[in-house]
């Protein structure tokens, strides 16, 4: 029998019955990300979206993105043809468009800093401030006073990569590493209610992702195709039931 769907042959083997809905059924994929912050982003990107059902979210593992690019590489099946992979924006992507199953989150920074530079260059006023946990623009910025004294930062308003670019420049001797402050600064009791505020008005990454449209839907374009490569040759899915995608 040629041209078979996964419900089909599920169906033929446990001698059950199809239901019509089921012709397109396709595989679920694994997803990977380099920490719960991209895995956390991933997740107000694909609010609502039809293809975030065929994702199995691996939020406990995290290898890094130097081993998931090795393994991918390396040939292993799991990484170089049946899973996707989700690298931080900031990653050089000019040496891995080859690989179909390795794609980008947008924004031009790690997520943990993208929403530090979010969150403080939002006006005190904001929508997100008026949360049920009072979770204020001053609890933010105690939140990440560590980061704010340390990178020196001024104003109401910055390019967090131009500070950090500043900062690398300076003797920094001696000094907790950034990573590790921007770290404890997203696992800060107050900044991960934010993060799980189910109400879109309230979460930072929802709010990020609408303010950043053209940016997502770039993000969104690419992973759809990406997929649909994934399942073509890491599963033998047909074109034809790609129509669920939409």
């Amino acid at each position: 029998m040629h041209d078979m769907s996964w419900a089909r042959i599920g169906a033929d083997l446990l001698t059950k019955t199809l239901p019509s809905s089921a012709d397109v059924s396709l595989p679920v994929v694994n997803a990977y990300f380099e920490d719960q912050e991209g895995c956390d982003l991933f997740g107000a990107l694909m609010y609502r979206q039809p293809l975030k059902k065929f994702f199995t979210i691996l939020n406990d593992v995290s290898l890094g993105c130097g081993a998931y690019i090795q393994l991918a590489m390396r040939g292993v099946p799991e990484f170089s043809e049946k899973s996707m992979i989700f690298l931080d924006g900031d990653v050089d992507a000019s040496k891995l468009k080859k690989f179909h199953t390795i794609a980008f989150l947008p924004g031009h920074l790690p997520p943990d800093q993208l929403l530090f530079e979010y969150l403080f260059n939002l006006p005190a006023d904001h929508e997100i401030w008026r949360n049920p946990q009072l979770i204020t623009r001053p609890v933010f910025t105690a939140a990440g006073g560590d980061l704010i004294r340390e990178l020196g930062i001024l104003g109401e308003n910055i390019s967090l990569r131009s500070v950090i670019d500043s900062y690398r420049a300076g003797d920094n001797e001696g000094k907790k590493p950034l990573r590790e402050l921007f770290k404890s600064f997203y696992k800060n009791a107050d900044i991960q209610s934010l993060v799980n505020q189910r109400k879109s008005a309230f979460n930072p990454w929802r709010c990020w992702a609408v303010e950043n449209k053209p940016e997502v839907d770039v993000f969104l374009a690419q992973v759809k195709l990406k997929m649909k490569k994934v399942m073509k040759e890491g599963y033998g899915v047909e074109d034809s039931k790609f129509v669920v995608f939409n």
